[in-house]
């Protein structure tokens, strides 16, 4: 068959001109809620309250509270172990052992970084049947070379229903 035949043209035409003509509410860069002149977008959220949303919210901030003691055997027992990955502003690991052994461990052992809590807030789940994901705000506090810092941003989490419950098969956070 065609690509015209396949749809596929229209689509990448569509995918494209969306590129060549951003929506009128980015400008320059900004989202259109940052912008002065605009009026500010109300972001209605309404919270999911389900079982399941319950539970991920539950391992998410379980999660948290064991990077924030630096127990790296409970932080794995959260994960999917090699299909885990994460992504950390521009840097990535990819499976567990990576995340562990070239992030964690140098992190934790470090002697001019000191965590010292990291929490995970204001989950907001969307809730499927074998994957679902969850935006979180979280907040660093750390000691860089004896100085105490504070980050604060957001983190996004896919998760993956397992015979044991939910896991965390990747996180982004910016």
């Amino acid at each position: 068959m065609s690509m015209i035949k396949q749809g596929t043209i229209p689509v990448l035409v569509i995918a494209l001109g969306s590129l060549a003509f951003p929506s009128a509410g980015i400008s320059e860069g900004q989202h259109a809620h940052d912008m002065k002149d605009k009026t500010k977008a109300k972001h209605e959220y309404k919270p999911n309250t389900s079982l399941e949303a319950r539970k991920i919210k539950n391992v998410l901030t379980a999660y948290g509270e064991a990077v924030s003691r630096g127990d790296i055997e409970k932080i794995g027992a959260f994960l999917t172990g090699n299909s885990f990955s994460v992504v950390e502003g521009k840097h990535a690991n990819w499976g567990w052992r990576d995340y562990r052994d070239n992030h964690l461990k140098p992190e934790f052992s470090s002697e001019r970084f000191k965590l010292l809590d990291y929490a995970i807030r204001n989950i907001r789940v969307g809730e499927g049947h074998m994957l679902s994901y969850a935006v979180y705000d979280y907040e660093l506090t750390y000691e860089l070379d004896g100085e105490k810092k504070n980050k604060k941003g957001m983190g996004t989490a896919i998760l993956e229903s397992k015979k044991g419950g939910w896991l965390i098969r990747h996180i982004h956070s910016s």
